[in-house]
């Protein structure tokens, strides 16, 4: 359920959470600051246009921001990213908004990827930090009905998580910051939404050839169950039984040059391309960790009916355990508040026909 306000911790850290917010820079990954910031590729990725209505009026001025924000997939993951040579586009209410060219996003020091933790010292602090952020301050205040629309028009990617970042959970949101928000409030009913949909002016995991590409792994079809509003939160869940020990460091599975066949409806097929896939020990699991599951984003757009058919076929894909290959099994679930299962199959995606 959405929610205008979020409390993120009790009245007991409410200082704190407010020196959090306030600048990025105060966060601990802090790693890029020093590195070249050249681009690791040369592909440029791109988005859609995103409109935030306001649904109520800002506090203050000086604390709204367009907040951009990924999660992290794993405890200690280095996956940090700065996107360089941005062109950013931001208006309110037709009144453009100047943007840097540099957005580097660093780890939000009050986010968490485990629920029990509670303290430490500040390297264990910070392997457990959830969330990859930055605020992007819009010194304006918002009211009721106003309109911001962004856009992403370009931008190249540099870091040491450029390669293991699922871009199309980059996301973005209008918030209020300010103490009189209790530090946080979602400015609009359209909150977190994808800021990144393209990559050289195609899908984002979208081939952009025209050749044809044959498999022998098996073809499914499965049925949404749901209406979906924006289709960019559909993610591919890859799960497997945890034989390992029921903990953080039990059964890890590497899937690298993957290649998925995708037909949506009567829609022509796309080839998803992920360079590195890893399935990992899942502690919100029932029970906790009995499952080794990833979920990444397949970079669909628009809308999608409920009843509509989608096809799924493996192309390709390098397994790093390979007598698991047949046990991984797959669904499509909701990469996003709330995580449901939009599409069931529960079948073993790499089995040939």
């Amino acid at each position: 359920m959405k929610k205008n306000v979020r409390k993120f911790l009790g009245g007991l850290f409410a200082v704190a959470l407010l020196a959090g917010f306030v600048s990025c820079s105060n966060s601990t990954g802090s790693d890029l600051l020093d590195e070249d910031l050249t681009p690791a590729t040369n592909d440029v990725y791109s988005g859609d246009e995103l409109t935030f209505t306001a649904t109520c009026d800002s506090k203050s001025t000086r604390d709204v921001n367009l907040v951009i924000k990924y999660d992290r997939t794993v405890i200690g993951a280095k996956e940090q990213i700065a996107l360089v040579d941005s062109e950013l586009e931001v208006t309110y209410n037709g009144t453009k908004i100047n943007m840097p060219s540099t957005l580097k996003f660093e780890l939000e020091e009050y986010s968490s990827l485990d629920a029990n933790y509670v303290s430490g010292t500040s390297e264990r602090r910070s392997a457990y930090q959830k969330e990859y952020k930055i605020k992007l301050p819009l010194n304006t205040k918002i009211t009721t009905g106003g309109v911001l629309k962004v856009q992403l028009k370009s931008a190249k990617i540099t870091g040491e998580g450029y390669a293991l970042v699922d871009l199309s959970g980059v996301s973005a949101s209008l918030i209020d910051n300010s103490e009189e928000a209790n530090w946080y409030t979602e400015l609009s009913d359209t909150e977190y939404q994808s800021l990144i949909t393209k990559k050289n002016g195609h899908g984002l995991y979208e081939s952009d050839g025209t050749d044809e590409v044959e498999s022998n792994y098996k073809v499914y079809k499965v049925t949404l169950n749901k209406d979906i509003a924006d289709a960019s939160e559909i993610g591919l869940l890859l799960q497997a039984n945890n034989d390992g020990s029921q903990d953080a460091d039990g059964l890890k599975i590497d899937v690298t040059n993957l290649e998925l066949r995708v037909k949506i409806g009567s829609e022509e097929s796309v080839i998803v391309r992920k360079d590195s896939v890893s399935l990992v020990p899942n502690q919100w699991a029932s029970p906790s960790f009995s499952k080794t599951d990833a979920r990444f984003r397949l970079g669909f757009s628009g809308a999608i009916a409920n009843g509509t058919e989608i096809e799924i076929q493996a192309v390709k894909a390098d397994v790093s355990n390979p007598e698991k290959t047949e046990s991984i099994i797959f669904a499509l679930q909701r990469d996003a508040d709330p995580y449901d299962i939009v599409a069931e199959c529960w079948s073993p995606i790499f089995v040939e026909e």
